[in-house]
């Protein structure tokens, strides 16, 4: 299917065109799994307007789209100063939550990574699930790309047997629903490995599960538990558990 950058005819699959700037890239010169997250933020942002189940839409009822859970596997990240195309397009979608997937690719049908997400509506008030009966928009729901990845998995809790690490939260951490922003949660966990790490591994599989909300001065509590390639992570704070990571580690 040929697609316009901006969205394909029917509005079932929506397309952008980036390129990787040097400013863009990591240590390694590739694009980091938190430009990955921040990308399909982007790009569902922007789907989401136009089938006008976005942020205009849901304010008059209160409510703003948060993500649920996340999984995203990389076959090889961009590298510096190379085109690559982000799809998106949703695989289900109801009251509570909606399903939606991602496919990074090269210009030239590479495919670079999936991505699996769950989204939910957050009622702004009362900082809970909200329900989005009262928006009466059924968006078109595409079954014609087969996302070949398997939806994010529940993410067992670390433990207080793990030493942790803490985190106050600032200024710069908090988004524009004023919580802690979903890409901010994944940076602070790549920094709990040193550069020489980074520069030895590289993360093929990530599944997060964003459980409770942190706010502005809540500390966090960062506990990591690596056994080979693979590293389950907890963040919770005041006692809470707030965000779950499992992450699968291969050599580059």
């Amino acid at each position: 299917m040929q697609i316009e950058n901006g969205v394909s005819d029917n509005m079932g699959i929506y397309e952008e065109e980036f390129f990787l700037t040097a400013g863009h890239c990591n240590a390694q010169g590739v694009m980091p799994v938190t430009m990955i997250l921040s990308r399909l933020i982007e790009v569902a942002t922007a789907h989401a307007n136009n089938l006008n189940i976005g942020y205009e839409n849901l304010k008059k009822f209160g409510l703003a789209w948060v993500l649920s859970r996340v999984s995203i596997s990389v076959e090889r990240y961009p590298v510096i100063n190379e085109r690559y195309i982000v799809q998106t397009w949703i695989e289900s979608y109801g009251r509570h939550f909606s399903e939606r997937n991602f496919l990074f690719k090269t210009p030239t049908g590479e495919n670079l990574a999936w991505v699996k997400s769950i989204w939910a509506p957050l009622d702004m008030q009362k900082r809970c699930l909200g329900d989005l009966t009262d928006l009466k928009i059924e968006p078109p729901i595409v079954d014609i790309i087969k996302c070949p990845i398997t939806k994010a998995e529940k993410v067992v809790d670390v433990g207080e047997d793990q030493p942790a690490v803490l985190y106050p939260f600032h200024y710069t951490d908090i988004d524009f629903n004023r919580h802690v922003n979903s890409v901010r949660y994944l940076e602070l966990i790549m920094n709990q490995w040193d550069m020489r790490h980074h520069d030895k591994k590289m993360i093929v599989k990530l599944d997060v599960n964003y459980i409770n909300e942190c706010h502005y001065g809540q500390i966090a509590e960062i506990r990591t538990l690596t056994q080979g390639d693979e590293t389950i992570t907890s963040l919770s704070r005041e006692g809470i558990r707030a965000l779950g990571i499992k992450i699968k580690w291969q050599d580059r």
